[in-house]
């Protein structure tokens, strides 16, 4: 039988990766690109580098952060809606 973890290293796969830039991310509820890449890179080693643009892109099309491009801030979209 083939797991379905087979080929994959949960500790770097993009849904683990999400959740982290989450945590990193709630505190604060915003953060600088640079020190969310740090931090998981810190947590998780540097795979984390290569696979954080693709946890962006899944947490934003979920309507879970957002990116300001001029000051270059990832921050939580769902405290907005707590508030």
């Amino acid at each position: 039988m083939i797991k379905p973890t087979k080929y994959l290293d949960t500790r770097t796969c993009v849904l683990n990766i999400a959740a982290s830039v989450i945590e990193h991310l709630t505190p604060e509820g915003a953060a600088k690109y640079g020190s969310v890449q740090r931090s998981l890179e810190d947590r998780i080693g540097e795979d984390a580098r290569l696979q954080l643009p693709y946890a962006l892109a899944l947490l934003f099309a979920l309507g879970v952060v957002d990116y300001t491009a001029h000051a270059d801030i990832v921050y939580l979209r769902i405290q907005e809606r707590e508030q």
